[in-house]
């Protein structure tokens, strides 16, 4: 069941930045070149991008908001500035709900909505959400990738799902590659058996400890064929080699 507390607070945040985003217009370098890419991917401007800057974001997400506002026959300016924050808007309620799914997977639920209370009342992802800031994104493909790492289940798919996550946040923002390096320990630890788990090497090999109560005797056949006590022995499992059969009673012999 989901909680009312992340029900209350994504709607309330969600609003917030909404009307953050009509009413303020604090440009920063990353959103201007963002937006004026956008622009120019329409041809609505005639610009050069600096080379340095990834164009995916603004193609991926920015462009194709303005195309759909302008098919649709808003021509405004600050009308086209505001619908080109609505992809950033809705990643940041993303994010809310990645957040509260990670705490309580990492806690309970309890602590899943105080984090989640906290986070969106922090101001950096409540007004920079409400911005065309492509660290939005990235924060989106960050938490994903640290989801799918820390799935139980060790497949792939999940490592390769978290690598390409991370390449995108890299270009949506250089500076999230600094991430790189706590996913990959958290990926490390994924591999390591949990605790109360059998270990990889307990569940590939038998434990010998059991052998005195398998129908294995305390006195099997010697290499070379001869027997301590002929008589009485029973035959061993045809299954285990002679030379495993000796080696083991000879671990357990009194």
């Amino acid at each position: 069941m989901t909680s009312r507390v992340l029900l209350a607070t994504v709607l309330a945040s969600t609003l917030v930045r909404l009307a953050f985003s009509r009413i303020f217009f604090g440009f920063h370098g990353d959103e201007v070149e963002l937006l004026e890419e956008a622009f120019r991917a329409l041809g609505w401007l005639e610009a050069t991008p600096w080379g340095l800057r990834n164009l995916l974001v603004p193609r991926l997400l920015v462009a194709p908001a303005l195309w759909s506002a302008s098919r649709l026959g808003i021509a405004d300016t600050a009308h086209l500035l505001w619908i080109a924050t609505w992809p950033f808007v809705i990643l940041a309620s993303l994010n809310l709900l990645l957040v509260h799914r990670l705490a309580e997977r990492w806690a309970d639920r309890r602590a899943a909505d105080l984090a989640v209370v906290l986070y969106a009342c922090h101001w950096i992802p409540l007004s920079f959400g409400a911005t065309a800031y492509p660290r939005t994104l990235a924060v989106t493909c960050v938490l994903l990738a640290t989801l799918a790492l820390d799935g139980r289940d060790r497949d792939v798919s999940r490592g390769l799902g978290a690598g390409a996550l991370i390449a995108l946040a890299f270009a949506a923002r250089y500076s999230e590659a600094i991430y790189l390096a706590p996913l990959a320990c958290l990926a490390f630890a994924a591999t390591r058996p949990r605790s109360g788990s059998p270990s990889a090497a307990a569940r590939r090999w038998p434990s010998w400890r059991a052998i005195p109560a398998s129908p294995l005797p305390c006195w099997p056949e010697a290499p070379g064929g001869s027997s301590a006590t002929p008589a009485t022995r029973s035959p061993a499992p045809s299954s285990i080699p002679p030379r495993a059969r000796w080696s083991a009673s000879r671990a357990w012999r009194p």
